[in-house]
C-alpha cells in the first residue's frame, strides 16, 4: 500500500510546475516555534552540507510545485515585459546507516520571458560592463534540468563532513530575426565540515566552487542575417553581422564560509561569514576555430551575519538579525588592458522581531522592524559617468500564526518597505508591500503546504509598478 501511495504521489507531482525548488519551507523564522520533523534548519540557512547529518530527523520524499509571474510597466531596459517561471522539483533524504545521510534533488525548469528588448544574456544586470544585444524585440524561452546530491557522514562523535555536487543545464531560444539559441551550463561543488566543541557550541567551515558557461549562436533565417552588438558600458559597442554568429561567456567563483553556533538554555547565537571571489570572461570568435578573450570582470564579496534567538519567557520570544556586506567589482577590455568600469558597495542591516503567544498553542503574533543602510560608488570610465549614492531602507512587518487544530496551520505575514533610493531601478522614494499566506495540512505520514505570495514595487509618485505573484504547493511524504 505504501508503494502505491508513493507512485501516485510522484505521478501527480509530474503534472505541476515550480521555478525555485528551495529547501526552505517558506515559514522562515516561524520555524523556531514549530515542531517540524521535515525542516533542516542549519543545512538550509548556512549552506554547509555537513549540517545535513546533524539536522536529519527522518527519511522523507518532497515535491515542491511553484508558479511565479513577474510583470508590470515599471522595469529596466532589458527586463521582459512579462515573465512566467514553472518547474517541478523532487527531493529525498535517507539515512544509510547510523553515520551516513544522503540527500538528492532533481528539478526541471521552464522560464518563459515575453517581449525581451534586445538583450540575449540570461542575467543582463549582473554587475559587469558587458551587454550582448541584438537589434529587436523577442520572446526567450528557457528550459532544462538540474541535479543535486549531498552526502554527509559523521566520522567521529564530534566531527561531521559533507559534500554537495550540483549540475544544471538550461537551453533557450530567442524567437525573433536573430533566432539566437542560448545554452547555460553550470557545475558546482561544496565541501563542508562541522565540529562540536562541546554540548553548547560548534564551529563549521565550507568551501564552494562553481563553474558556469553561457554560449550564444545566432543563425538568422533564409531572408536575414544575424547581428550582434557587444556593448562595453552604455554607449560603445563592437558590432558583428553574419549568417551564423557565436560567442561565449564563462564565469566561476570560489567562496569560503566559516560558521559558529552557541546554544544556551533560552536561545542561541549563530555567526556566519563569507569571502567570495568570482570572475567573468567574454569570448569572441577570431577565426573559425579560435576564440579570444575580449572582456574580463572581477568581483570580491565579503559578508558577516549574526542571528540571536532569545526566549524572554513562555509567551515572548525575540529574534535579532544583523549583517554587513561589501562588494568590489571592476571590468576591463582584455586586449588593451583598458579599465572600463569600477564600482563598490557596502550594506548593513539590523532587524528585530518580537513573537508573542496570544492564545497559547493556538495563536501567535509577531511584529518587527528592519533598518538597512547602503553606500554605492560607481565610475564608468568608458562612459565618463560617476554615480554616488547613500540611502536607507525601512521595513515594517507583522505576522500571525494560527493553529486551529493539531492538523492545520495558517500563517499570514504583511510587510511594508520604504526605500529612499533604488540603485537597480535608478530612482528614489519607492514603496514595496509584501503579503504572504501559508496554509498547512499535516498528518502522521504526510504534510501539504499551500503558499500564496504577492508583492509590488513602485515609485512613490508614480502609477507604474512591477508586481510579483507566487503560488506554491509543497508535498512531503514520510514513512517510506
Amino acid at each position: 500500500m505504501k508503494r502505491i501511495i508513493v507512485k501516485l504521489w510522484l505521478i501527480i507531482s509530474f503534472f505541476s510546475f515550480n521555478i525555485y525548488g528551495q529547501t526552505n519551507n517558506g515559514l522562515n523564522e516561524w520555524n523556531n516555534f514549530i515542531d517540524n520533523q521535515y525542516y533542516l534548519k542549519n543545512f538550509t540557512q548556512l549552506n554547509n552540507p555537513a549540517f545535513l547529518f546533524q539536522d536529519y530527523r527522518q527519511n522523507f520524499l518532497r515535491t515542491n510545485l511553484n508558479f511565479i509571474n513577474e510583470s508590470g510597466a515599471f522595469r529596466r531596459a532589458f527586463d521582459p515585459e512579462n515573465q512566467n517561471n514553472y518547474s517541478v522539483l523532487f527531493q529525498g533524504i535517507k539515512k544509510l546507516d547510523s553515520s551516513k545521510v544522503l540527500w538528492g534533488s532533481a528539478s526541471y525548469t521552464i522560464d518563459d520571458r515575453k517581449n525581451v528588448n534586445r538583450s540575449l544574456k540570461y542575467l543582463p544586470y549582473n554587475g559587469e560592463a558587458f551587454f550582448l544585444l541584438d537589434d529587436g524585440m523577442g520572446n526567450i524561452k528557457y528550459n532544462g534540468p538540474t541535479l543535486s546530491a549531498v552526502y554527509s557522514q559523521s566520522i567521529t562523535g564530534n566531527t561531521i563532513l559533507g559534500l554537495h555536487v550540483n549540475y544544471g543545464i538550461l537551453k533557450g531560444l530567442k524567437s525573433n530575426y536573430s533566432n539566437t539559441s542560448i545554452l547555460l551550463r553550470n557545475v558546482g561543488f561544496n565541501f563542508g565540515v562541522i565540529h562540536n566543541l562541546n554540548s553548547n557550541m560548534l564551529v563549521g567551515l565550507n568551501v564552494e566552487y562553481y563553474d558556469l558557461q553561457e554560449s550564444f549562436e545566432g543563425k538568422g533565417n533564409e531572408l536575414t542575417q544575424t547581428e550582434f552588438f557587444n556593448y562595453r558600458g552604455e554607449k560603445y559597442f563592437i558590432g558583428s553581422i553574419g549568417s551564423v554568429l557565436k560567442e561565449k561567456l564563462k564565469k566561476n567563483y570560489f567562496s569560503i564560509c566559516p560558521q559558529a553556533i552557541y546554544k544556551f538554555s533560552k536561545g542561541e547565537f549563530i555567526l556566519s561569514g563569507e569571502y567570495r571571489h568570482s570572475n567573468a570572461r567574454s569570448f569572441l570568435p577570431k577565426q573559425q576555430l579560435i576564440e579570444f578573450e575580449e572582456g574580463y570582470s572581477s568581483r570580491n564579496n565579503w559578508r558577516l551575519n549574526l542571528s540571536f534567538i532569545y526566549e524572554i519567557n513562555q509567551d515572548l520570544s525575540l529574534i535579532i538579525n544583523s549583517g554587513f556586506y561589501k562588494n568590489y567589482c571592476w571590468s576591463k577590455n582584455s586586449e588593451k588592458n583598458l579599465l572600463l568600469w569600477e564600482w563598490n558597495s557596502s550594506f548593513s542591516n539590523s532587524e528585530a522581531t518580537l513573537f508573542a503567544n496570544v492564545l497559547k498553542g493556538v495563536l501567535k503574533i509577531s511584529a518587527g522592524y528592519k533598518y538597512q543602510s547602503a553606500d554605492f560608488d560607481s565610475t564608468k570610465y568608458i562612459d565618463n559617468k560617476i554615480i554616488t549614492s547613500r540611502f536607507a531602507n525601512h521595513t515594517f512587518n507583522f505576522g500571525l500564526l494560527l493553529l486551529p487544530s493539531s492538523r492545520i496551520l495558517i500563517v499570514t505575514e504583511l510587510a511594508y518597505r520604504l526605500k529612499e533610493d533604488n540603485i537597480i531601478y535608478a530612482g528614489t522614494n519607492f514603496i514595496e508591500p509584501f503579503l504572504k499566506n501559508i496554509f498547512r495540512i499535516k498528518a502522521d505520514t504526510f504534510e501539504i503546504d499551500l503558499c500564496l505570495n504577492y508583492n509590488f514595487l513602485r515609485a512613490e509618485n508614480s502609477d507604474s509598478k512591477r508586481k510579483n505573484i507566487n503560488i506554491s504547493l509543497d508535498l512531503k511524504l514520510s514513512d517510506f
